[in-house]
């Protein structure tokens, strides 16, 4: 364990060789060090410790999204044919695609609940944020290239 001494002058009285020698210390190669290098590197453990969870966050956000625009290209593909007769017709964005943005939203719900239920304002802070990243992820993949997909669709490409 640690052992914390007032000042110099205390570690100086009590750590003297024969004093260790009576608890047979003397062949452990102890080591002492000031408090200052201990609060550092308990800090540097935190710092990395923080910093692997950040990663981690981020690779599992790469994760989400890339499975969401996955699920979305899905739904896109197998639906081409009447979102384009929608589209053509002056459907709304949102009547388009209103049940994978249920689904969507539906998901973020419960994300927001399993963070309050826990009592997490960090995960309440990263859930928000993500969920915002994906509402903006969706909207932008599904309007990307409409009216091309309408003409190539409509043309017979």
């Amino acid at each position: 364990g640690y052992i914390k001494f007032k000042n110099a002058e205390a570690t100086q009285k009590y750590v003297t060789p024969e004093l260790m020698s009576k608890y047979d210390l003397v062949d452990n190669n102890l080591i002492f060090s000031d408090v200052n290098s201990y609060i550092d590197g308990l800090q540097k453990d935190l710092m990395t410790t923080i910093v692997w969870f950040g990663m981690f966050a981020l690779i599992l956000s790469v994760i989400l999204i890339g499975i969401l625009i996955a699920i979305a290209t899905v739904f896109r593909i197998s639906n081409q044919n009447r979102l384009n007769v929608e589209k053509f017709m002056g459907f709304s964005f949102i009547k388009m695609y209103q049940k994978p943005l249920a689904f969507l939203i539906a998901a973020i719900i419960i994300q927001l609940i399993v963070m309050l239920a826990i009592k997490s304002k960090f995960g309440l802070l990263i859930i928000s944020l993500l969920s915002a990243v994906q509402l903006i992820i969706f909207f932008a993949y599904m309007s990307r290239n409409e009216l091309k997909n309408i003409l190539k669709n409509f043309k017979g490409w």
